[in-house]
């Protein structure tokens, strides 16, 4: 049985407890990780091996048995450790803990020449095997698109609620950026069109674990954002978070990345301003503060990429 456990001043919720005791009844709890400061999922890692995710809405567990088919999937494709879910009672899942620290920026930069070839060749792997999945297999998985999507509409919508919502809180230039920005679709319509593919739509550093030994990618988490959407996606998250030599690192081993680069930085200039609408539109200051501190470089659309 399990006992009930502080950690760090947060207290366990007692319900989680009891339905991870339910579905483990021979599950000896002597450590309990508890971590709420999820969006959408409160997180117990058990024994510091088991991981336990409780979906806080209702509307969140149609995304977490989608999430579970993405997962499936990925996994016949993935040259690299996901979670390989366990679903208990339609409720809630559990996976075998990935070992990894986050793979910040900072911590990125420590790594020589040697590791930084290493990682981007395994990083660049994952993403050709997981965007190559053939449209059949997507088919037959009944993958379901991206939260990420956007169509062209969609685009131009959300320039006008960028205008409405946010720009009286902006300052000229800002405002300036913002329609460059976005002139860049508005001049030619095919700019945001894709060919469809299986994408993980959230490559932000805590969801990327490295190996602090090893210097290497050791397991990607957290698929909740993944789906039919558009790759660019993937590569905008990488953008915004490391910057663009970074990118150009993975190039030798993704080498369609050149022909939809202008895309990806596009959408990541565009992430802190959904992140705005969304703090707006809550009142939740989360939304504001939960990527602050990112200092990926971005360079102009039309920029050739670095050669590294």
């Amino acid at each position: 049985m399990y006992r009930y456990i502080k950690r760090d001043s947060i207290e366990i919720e007692y319900k989680h407890l009891e339905e991870i005791a339910q579905a483990f009844p021979d599950l000896e709890i002597d450590t309990v990780n508890y971590k709420d400061n999820g969006l959408v999922y409160d997180i117990l890692i058990v024994n510091n091996d088991l991981v336990f995710r409780f979906p806080k809405f209702d509307w969140a567990l149609d995304d977490m048995f989608k999430e579970a088919d993405c997962l499936r999937l990925a996994g016949d494709f993935a040259n690299i450790s996901i979670p390989k879910w366990q679903l208990h009672n339609n409720s809630f899942i559990s996976y075998k803990r990935i070992n990894g620290s986050a793979l910040t920026d900072h911590e990125y930069e420590k790594f020589d020449s040697e590791q930084k070839e290493l990682l981007a060749k395994n990083l660049g792997l994952f993403l050709q095997g997981i965007h190559s999945i053939p449209q059949k297999k997507l088919q037959s998985a009944k993958i379901l698109p991206s939260l990420t999507i956007h169509s062209y509409d969609d685009w131009l919508k959300l320039y006008d609620d960028v205008q409405q919502e946010l720009f009286s809180y902006m300052t000229a230039s800002a405002r300036d950026n913002v329609d460059a920005l976005f002139r860049v679709i508005i001049a030619d319509n095919t700019f945001t069109e894709y060919t469809p593919t299986l994408i993980n739509g959230d490559l932000t550093d805590y969801h990327l674990l490295f190996d602090e030994k090893e210097k290497n990618l050791n397991g990607i988490i957290d698929f909740g954002s993944a789906g039919i959407g558009d790759p660019a996606t993937d590569i905008a998250c990488l953008l915004l978070q490391y910057g663009e030599n970074f990118v150009s690192r993975i190039v030798p081993f993704y080498k369609e990345i050149p022909k939809f680069i202008d895309k990806a930085r596009f959408i990541a200039a565009t992430y802190p301003l959904q992140w705005a609408l969304g703090g707006i539109r809550t009142g939740d200051k989360t939304w504001y503060l939960v990527h602050l501190g990112k200092t990926g470089n971005i360079n102009p659309i039309g920029s050739p990429l670095a050669c590294i």
